[in-house]
C-alpha cells in the first residue's frame, strides 16, 4: 500500500526537518570541538550540535525554563541578563527532547545551580511543568501556586465558562 512506501522512506526524502525549537541566552559557556564558545545576551537556539558539546559551565546562579517564547523576548528585552546573571531557556511551549537533553545536561554540569520554571497556572502550564520535571526532578515551580490564588479577593477571578 501506499502508507507502507511511505515508511520505508527518510525523513529527509519526505522533505520532513527538524526545526530548531528553543532559544538559550545567558551567564552560559559551551565548549564544543574544542573551543568555548560565550552565549551571554546572543540568543542562540538549542540545536542538537550545542547539546553535543563536550562542556557546560553555567557562570549564574539559576537555570530558568520559561513556559513562552514571548516572556523569553520581554526578558531580554528588558535587560534581565545585565542585572540577574542566569540562564534563560524556552521551549516555546511543550519541551522537544532537544531542549530537555540539553537542560538535562546544563542541570548536570552545574548541579549547585537552581532550576525555576516560570509558567501559567493553567492547565497545560501545569503540564509543560510536569514534562520538564520528568527530565529535572529538581526544577522549582516559580510563580503565583494554588495556595496563593486561594488568599486572594474573590473579585480577582474570573467566572468559570463552558
Amino acid at each position: 500500500s501506499a502508507s507502507r512506501g511511505l515508511r520505508r522512506r527518510s525523513r529527509t526524502t519526505l522533505g520532513l526537518f527538524a526545526a530548531p525549537k528553543g532559544p538559550v541566552a545567558g551567564a552560559l559557556r559551551v565548549k564544543a570541538f574544542g573551543k568555548w564558545h560565550d552565549i551571554g545576551e546572543n540568543v542562540t537556539t538549542v540545536t542538537p550540535a550545542i547539546v553535543d558539546g563536550d562542556a557546560f559551565e553555567v557562570d549564574g546562579s539559576c537555570i530558568v525554563i520559561l513556559e513562552k517564547e514571548t516572556l523569553f523576548r520581554h526578558l531580554m528585552e528588558a535587560g534581565l541578563l545585565r542585572s540577574f546573571p542566569c540562564v534563560v531557556l524556552t521551549a516555546r511551549g511543550f519541551p522537544d527532547m532537544v531542549s530537555r537533553r540539553f537542560a538535562m545536561k546544563l542541570a548536570d554540569a552545574n548541579p549547585s545551580v537552581t532550576l525555576v520554571y516560570w509558567g501559567d497556572l493553567d492547565p497545560h502550564g501545569l503540564l509543560i511543568y510536569l514534562q520538564w520535571h520528568q527530565s529535572l526532578p529538581g526544577l522549582h515551580l516559580l510563580g503565583m501556586l494554588d495556595s496563593d490564588a486561594r488568599s486572594l479577593p474573590v473579585a480577582c477571578g474570573l467566572p468559570l465558562t463552558p
